[in-house]
């Protein structure tokens, strides 16, 4: 290796800063201007910023000060404090080059060398923050010379006593670590910037950035970049696609929950939420509570309460009554199913036949479920104010439920809303999709990753939801593999936690769902697993598609027409 050749002719190593020892969770460098101006909510700061440094190093050239560059820009020159702060903060150790460097170099003199409007104590703060050992600091904002002209390499050479050939520079410019040492007779060793060489090698990722080079996608890939590895694919596919959406929905609850409430956290959808709104510093009392739609749909039927007859429409003259009205029928048996030692059942004669037949024992049985379920939801809400914390809706069915129970209104907090309807509700989301059959074939993925290992919930009793033991292999399997998953995303929200610390960024929820869905695509390691998951429309779970709803087209329109008939039996 020639690293090797090099160790026994050089006496003193020269490292570069940025890109090289320390990283920035960014993209671009210019993108950390975004998160101040989003944090400190100084709109047009970046852009500003952008721009007084372009007109400043037209001046200054290379040594440019940061004050020089804040004095274009006086309405912001009280953010130029705030910007150092952030490159303190934010700033991480890019360890496997740390590693590898300063361990083959240990023996050698190093010497830091940075063409930096920064001033020096603030770089010094950043090699202190991480323990890098160096001799010396050389810093063109302090200095006034920079290696771009060469000038700063001869004061190395000068200040050592050394020649061209016993100096070793590394660095990621190949001007200015590479280009212009080399022509004065230096050793040089280009080290590729990081991000570079991700975006090279991940196309998708790649072509993810560039479709926006927001300031979220920045962040995310950069993220990506700077993980570990884990052989767990399914922590992988959590901590990877999970870890952004929960990070984002959690950001969001933190941002708009009152501290006094009572925080009700909507099952399943609620399960990583719960733990993950705590990681963030949410001090809220939180319960996670089962208000699926099947708890709506049956123990508030009145038909159902009062034992009447339900019959089926015409088969042949109103089709979609006959759809509707088979779903609502197997909705109801197959609550009650346990207790009336039913079988499963498909046709619609069967369905009707059984259902009135038992139609006196099934009221008996909704009453008292219904019963029950009030009692518990009343006691653990009392009088407090309350917050439903939910993920996709589009008729807002676990809030009505909630409200109807306890008798009074509450908020309800929801990822995604896929229509417009308010209908005296009071409740907020994150993002609402501007087209609901879009939305539709959007959602099932980030569902998936907003879960819980349970089975799906197929009646209630004693206070207490029953579980699906005769749930579909494939859903047997889901929630098997969910705990990695679960512990995935955590370990983002941890991460993003260190790294960012008091300057936590919002993410666009478009950019955070079109990341998503890259776990599904063509060629990765994850679309084969993925492919295997599916999705329940109906409140019975009885009609299943699987969440990757473009995976061909038969599948395709399979999902739209299941979820058109789920979403109709909604009303």
């Amino acid at each position: 290796m020639k690293e090797r050749i090099y160790a026994d002719n050089i006496k003193v190593v020269s490292f570069d800063i940025f890109d090289t020892l320390i990283l920035r969770p960014f993209v671009k460098p210019t993108d950390l201007f975004g998160l101040i101006e989003q944090n400190e909510k100084r709109p047009g700061f970046s852009k500003a910023r952008i721009e007084a440094e372009r007109k400043a190093r037209e001046k200054k050239g290379h040594g440019v000060r940061l004050n020089e560059i804040y004095e274009m820009i006086p309405d912001y020159k009280g953010l130029m404090d705030i910007e150092c702060r952030y490159e303190i903060d934010l700033a991480i150790l890019n360890q496997p080059i740390l590693d590898e460097l300063l361990g083959l170099y240990e023996d050698k003199t190093i010497v830091i060398a940075s063409d930096m409007y920064l001033p020096e104590d603030v770089l010094a703060e950043i090699l202190s923050k991480f323990d890098i050992p160096y001799h010396k600091l050389y810093v063109s904002s302090s200095l006034g010379i920079a290696k771009h002209d060469g000038r700063m390499f001869d004061m190395i050479l000068q200040e050592f006593s050394i020649k061209p050939e016993e100096l070793l520079h590394i660095g990621d410019n190949k001007y200015s670590d590479v280009r212009t040492p080399r022509s004065m007779g230096i050793l040089t060793e280009y080290h590729e910037k990081p991000i570079k060489s991700y975006l090279r090698r991940n196309a998708d990722e790649r072509r993810f950035y560039k479709r926006s080079g927001s300031l979220t996608s920045s962040i995310i890939v950069s993220m990506d970049m700077v993980r570990e590895e884990n052989q767990d694919v399914w922590w992988d596919i959590g901590e990877r696609y999970g870890g952004p959406l929960t990070y984002s929905y959690s950001k969001f609850l933190v941002d708009h929950t009152d501290d006094s409430s009572l925080l009700l956290f909507a099952a399943r959808d609620g399960y990583t939420l719960m733990r993950a709104v705590e990681s963030l510093g949410l001090t809220n009392d939180s319960k996670y509570i089962y208000v699926q739609r099947l708890f709506s749909k049956v123990l508030h039927d009145e038909d159902v309460l009062k034992g009447r007859t339900i019959a089926l429409p015409s088969r042949f003259s109103d089709s979609v009554g006959y759809k509707r009205t088979m779903m609502r029928l197997k909705t109801i048996l197959s609550f009650f199913s346990r207790d009336l030692n039913l079988e499963k059942l498909d046709d619609g004669t069967s369905l009707e036949k059984a259902y009135n037949l038992n139609r006196g024992r099934i009221a008996a049985l909704c009453r008292k479920a219904r019963a029950d379920y009030n009692h518990t939801l009343c006691e653990l809400c009392g009088d407090r104010k309350i917050e439903l914390v939910d993920c996709t809706t589009m008729r807002h069915s676990s809030q009505k439920l909630v409200e109807k129970t306890i008798g009074r209104g509450i908020h309800a907090h929801n990822l995604l809303i896929l229509r417009d309807y308010d209908r005296g509700l009071s409740f907020d989301c994150l993002y609402q999709w501007p087209h609901t059959f879009i939305g539709w074939s959007r959602v099932d993925i980030p569902e998936f990753l907003l879960c819980s290992p349970e089975l799906p919930v197929c009646g209630w009793s004693n206070g207490k939801p029953v579980f699906d033991d005769d749930a579909p292999s494939f859903e047997k399997d889901r929630a098997q593999h969910y705990p990695d998953v679960s512990d995935g995303e955590l370990k983002y929200i941890e991460r993003m936690t260190t790294i960012f610390s008091d300057h936590l960024p919002v993410f666009d929820y478009i950019d955070v769902n079109r990341w998503v869905l890259l776990s599904a695509a063509k060629g990765t390691r994850y679309r084969n697993l993925l492919k295997d998951i599916k999705w329940a429309s109906g409140a019975d779970h009885s009609d299943w598609a699987p969440i990757i709803p473009w995976d061909g087209m038969i599948n395709r329109l399979k999902r739209i027409s299941i979820d058109f008939l789920s979403k109709l039996n909604d009303d």
